[in-house]
């Protein structure tokens, strides 16, 4: 009986520890893993899918409040980059500031008509929904450019869910063009090819 009881007592120590592998499991490397893959999963997927759709819906507005400003001032809106664009509270380091976008005012352009003001052709610019710039928590505008030689078009674009900018709209972009060229086709974000995949977000005046 007690050669028994001696047995018994020495198993106890590894029914323990399985008992706290087990927890572990459960509690901690089952939850990881679920964190771990979760920008791929059906719920991080819809929220990119929504994005995609709020970063067309906000190029269409764009587009059309363009084109407005166009009828009136029979130019296209100034564009500019770093400290002359809407992206100027970026510092140099970061990806969007070197990136074209909408001029904006200031003491050398104090008149200057933008989409904004003195007349409100958009309330505000819509800020683009994929930042390469998230991290720095500063708000970032689409990136935009007049092109042709005459400035008879324009290309609106942002980075889309890999947060990469691909196009270079004076490599990519010719108004001139009755169609989008080869390169800018190459660069077209597809959520066929992954939902995160490479490639833009963009609307241009072909």
């Amino acid at each position: 009986m007690d050669d028994h009881r001696i047995k018994s007592a020495a198993r106890k120590p590894a029914t323990t520890g399985f008992f706290w592998l087990m927890l572990f499991i459960v509690f901690v490397a089952v939850p990881f893993v679920g964190y771990l893959i979760m920008p791929i999963s059906p719920l991080g997927e819809s929220a990119t899918r929504s994005k995609v759709s709020r970063v067309q819906s906000d190029l269409r507005a764009l587009s059309l409040a363009i084109e407005t400003y166009y009828v009136e001032h029979r130019a296209y809106p100034a564009w500019a980059v770093g400290n002359d664009g809407e992206n100027h509270l970026l510092s140099e380091r970061n990806p969007s500031y070197g990136v074209p976008t909408f001029m904006i005012r200031s003491a050398e352009r104090p008149k200057l008509a933008t989409l904004t003001t003195p007349v409100a052709y958009m309330p505000a610019y819509p800020q683009d929904q994929f930042p390469p710039d998230w991290q720095y928590r500063i708000r970032t505008a689409y990136a935009y450019r007049v092109g042709g030689k005459y400035g008879e078009g324009f290309i609106l674009y942002s980075p889309g869910p890999d947060l990469v900018y691909d196009i270079v709209p004076e490599e990519d972009y010719d108004p001139a063009q009755r169609a989008p060229s080869v390169s800018l086709i190459n660069k077209t974000y597809d959520p066929t090819n992954g939902i995160k995949s490479r490639g833009d977000i963009y609307r241009v005046k072909q």
